[in-house]
């Protein structure tokens, strides 16, 4: 027999599955936007570079490097959107979708803290994108690693992250905003959930036992 605490557990389930759809799309929508990011960072970053290096330019148009370089960094822009679909996990991996089972037991995953959320979708992968322009420019000797503060060294794979603040898209900002609060509404209709359930075994509980 169906009780009042099932059809409200069966609600918020259905609730609950809606709205990580809704994230989904959000997440998808912000890596979209973050591979245009990523793509004209890189330009600007090394068109900026080459134009404030200038005896460093001369030096590379001497030789075709500068032409090289540039040949490269074409490369690279019309690489980014592979790339990053290959290194973001895809959107079931994320904490938002996790299942029932494991965040009904673990307060990291209620909370969207645990592993696999980011504030960001993507934000490492998006870093780890902007060290590779690190790369390039390190390579035709543009910056000085030893002493860079926007290129550091990841210490377990050792492949260089832009590691200071990057000013995101305007697009990127709201789909940004968009899924932080859509999953604060998740974290709400779950902890909602878990003590519906709650208070429906507790009830069976009362029932077994004046039954008995």
């Amino acid at each position: 027999m169906e009780t009042l605490y099932d059809g409200k557990i069966r609600d918020l389930r259905e609730q609950i599955v809606s709205l990580q759809q809704e994230m989904d799309r959000i997440g998808q929508e912000y890596v979209e936007l973050s591979k245009q990011f990523v793509a004209e960072w890189a330009e600007k970053t090394v068109v900026k570079t080459v134009t404030e290096r200038h005896d460093r330019a001369v030096e590379l148009n001497a030789n075709g490097q500068l032409t090289q370089l540039k040949n490269e960094l074409r490369e690279f822009i019309e690489s980014v959107p592979s790339i990053m679909d290959s290194e973001i996990p895809p959107s079931g991996a994320w904490a938002h979708n996790a299942p029932e089972e494991q965040w009904l037991n673990d307060p990291q995953y209620q909370d969207l803290i645990g592993p696999g959320f980011s504030p960001k979708p993507g934000d490492e992968q998006i870093r780890m994108m902007l060290g590779r322009v690190g790369d390039l420019l390190n390579k035709y000797q543009l910056i000085e690693l030893k002493q860079s503060i926007e290129w550091k060294r990841d210490p377990q794979t050792s492949k260089l992250r832009y590691s200071i603040g990057y000013m995101q898209s305007t697009g990127m900002g709201l789909a940004y905003q968009r899924y932080v609060d859509a999953g604060k509404r998740l974290v709400g209709l779950r902890k909602v959930l878990i003590e519906t359930l709650k208070q429906k075994a507790t009830t069976e509980a009362q029932n077994l036992w004046d039954q008995a």
